[in-house]
């Protein structure tokens, strides 16, 4: 078994794993799919420098981290969560939405 790098998105649309953000103030978790984020950011960037704000206090301490139950299912495809685009456009019309964090 190889050394797996997980530190880009492309590394991560590779494996076919999901983004974690976590908050450190309030533990508010989402899942992304890298495919949106690479998206929305037009480049392709380490998944730890990516400028995450937490949904639930607007805190920017938000730690991105490959999602480790997507990442050690090696060939099953994860369900991919809400678009990135929805999420967004819920944050900035306020309206909650539900996010699957299984």
């Amino acid at each position: 078994m190889g050394f797996r790098r997980t530190d880009r998105l492309s590394d991560l649309m590779k494996l076919k794993t999901l983004i974690l953000k976590t908050c450190s103030a309030c533990e508010d978790q989402a899942l992304f799919s890298p495919a949106d984020v690479l998206q929305y950011f037009g480049a392709d960037r380490e998944v730890g420098a990516l400028p995450f704000r937490c949904n639930c206090c607007g805190s920017g301490f938000v730690l991105a981290a490959p999602d480790p139950e997507s990442l050690l299912d090696e060939g099953h495809e994860p369900k991919k969560p809400k678009p990135l685009w929805q999420i967004l456009r819920a944050e900035l019309t306020h309206i909650p939405i539900d996010l699957p964090l299984d």
